[in-house]
């Protein structure tokens, strides 16, 4: 497999150099999981350019090797609230890129879901949800429900935003506090996650 987070700087002339890079290394890899930040939206600007460049990098392997996203912050835009505060919105593209199973948590259906493929379990969370727009306790009971039913040889659990950091070290406390106990009670092999760019 190939695991990639943050592809969101400089997308199509150096994040193309990462991609064929590491489709050169892994040779005919089955599966491409991505930690959030495909590309770099922000404040209100949906960046349809950014996620062309996307696109044109991962090029042929996207259509030819199955794709794992998470959503991260920047998959998000800002929405000003009629009473001028602020919260988020998933941007638009990211359900018309993905053909996601359909079968995630209720508090972020479009974001989390889980696939079993050749005797891996793949479990996407959402931290940007689950931080910012209250998402985390029903995400952590839909978690718990898909680690327990799982008869998987293998689990990884994909998201964003870090339980362990070496950036922002307060900002996924709550991350931390309801998830870390949920992959140490049930063995989850690997947990991978994007966001601090270092």
């Amino acid at each position: 497999m190939i695991y990639m987070g943050d592809t969101q700087n400089s997308i199509l002339d150096i994040g193309s150099l990462g991609w064929r890079r590491a489709l050169l290394q892994a040779g005919n890899p089955r599966i491409m999981l991505h930690a959030g930040d495909l590309v770099a939206s922000r404040d209100d600007m949906v960046h349809d350019d950014e996620w062309g460049e996307w696109t044109a990098t991962g090029g042929w392997a996207i259509a030819s090797i199955p794709q794992a996203p998470a959503a991260g912050n920047h998959e998000y835009v800002d929405l000003i609230l009629p009473d001028g505060s602020e919260s988020r919105k998933l941007a638009p593209h990211w359900p018309l890129m993905f053909a996601l199973p359909g079968n995630g948590a209720a508090a972020a259906p479009r974001t989390t879901y889980v696939t079993d493929y050749q005797g891996v379990r793949v479990i996407v969370l959402d931290g940007t949800s689950a931080i910012e727009l209250g998402g985390l306790e029903g995400q952590t009971e839909w978690l718990e429900a898909r680690l327990a039913e799982s008869t998987a040889n293998w689990t990884i659990v994909l998201f964003h935003q870090p339980v362990f950091t070496c950036a922002r070290p307060n900002d996924t406390r709550f991350l931390k506090q309801a998830w870390k106990p949920l992959f140490e009670k049930y063995g989850v092999d690997l947990v991978l996650q994007g966001h601090d760019h270092c």
